[in-house]
């Protein structure tokens, strides 16, 4: 596993200060090199993970109903 890098913890502040979650720009001509692009994406997955972490889901219940 590689170390959490600046790039990814700006995502996260992001997140954790606001809830709005953010992900790089996946456009490849965005980037000057497959290298960064490959970055990006790599960042892009473990954010998506970090966010699912974080999911909230309303909790449903079920009831009853004598109609």
């Amino acid at each position: 596993m590689k170390p959490i890098t600046e790039f990814e913890v700006k995502f996260m502040n992001i997140f954790l200060e606001s809830g709005i979650q953010m992900l790089p720009n996946s456009d490849r001509s965005a980037y000057t090199s497959d290298a960064d692009y490959e970055f990006v994406q790599f960042v892009t997955d473990r954010l998506i993970k970090f966010y699912s972490l974080y999911k909230v889901e309303a909790p449903t219940e079920e009831v009853a109903k004598d109609w």
